[in-house]
């Protein structure tokens, strides 16, 4: 079974690169009804659903979803010393479009995933464990949104909730819609266009988590995010 459930992964995630994502949440759908529990399926339809706009139960979803990405990371750090650790399905890009997501939950996730891809340099290894070290003496980390897209665009509204929390850093245009003013009316908000790197260095030094939300989109600056 754990074969055909592999298997039937693999082939959602080939219609979804190839735009086909309807035929991809069937797939995914049929190694999630051979697993209820299997988090990579759950996770591969989520992301479809999402892609499709699907919103039939979204916040149940959303919770469950959590719930048991949670238990895996908490199982990801027992492990974590071992050979057989298992890493989390879940990508942090995908984890801030749920509804309930906290910041404590984003930032264990995303120390996973940096864990996972950088086990194999240990100075990175160190800076992470010391930097976990210091946000578990803390009841929340301090997470800071980077984005081109405060403003009147689909990124915009997928990622309108995070306005209220963490801080806003924002290199793009004012284009005077709702969503910016509503952006730039929170303390947290702060407006990075035409703002030299070392300033926007200053401005992010002392979090503890920064989101590139951009990646390799359109008006994305990787010369800020890195």
């Amino acid at each position: 079974k754990t074969i055909r459930i592999d298997a039937l992964n693999n082939l959602g995630q080939s219609y979804r690169q190839s735009d086909r994502h309807e035929k991809a949440a069937q797939v995914f759908n049929q190694a999630l009804q051979l697993d209820p529990n299997h988090l990579t399926s759950q996770a591969n339809l989520f992301v479809a659903h999402r892609t499709l706009c699907n919103w039939y139960q979204w916040e149940l979803r959303s919770i469950d979803l959590i719930v048991k990405t949670q238990n895996a990371l908490t199982a990801f750090n027992h492990t974590m010393k071992s050979t057989k650790r298992q890493s989390v399905p879940l990508l942090p890009y995908d984890a801030i479009m749920l509804a309930v997501a906290s910041g404590i939950f984003l930032r264990d996730l995303a120390s996973m995933h940096l864990f996972t891809k950088y086990t194999f340099d240990h100075h990175l290894v160190t800076l992470a464990q010391n930097k976990n070290k210091k946000l578990n003496n803390k009841e929340e980390a301090s997470i800071g949104w980077l984005s081109f897209d405060w403003r009147e665009h689909p990124m915009g509204y997928l990622t309108k909730r995070l306005i209220e929390f963490g801080r806003l850093l924002s290199y793009g245009e004012n284009d005077g819609s709702p969503l910016r003013k509503n952006a730039q009316s929170k303390k947290t908000f702060i407006d990075l266009e035409n703002v030299s790197l070392i300033n926007v260095t200053r401005a992010a030094q002392d979090l503890d988590v920064l989101v590139d939300l951009m990646t390799h989109t359109r008006g994305a600056n990787l010369q800020l995010a890195h």
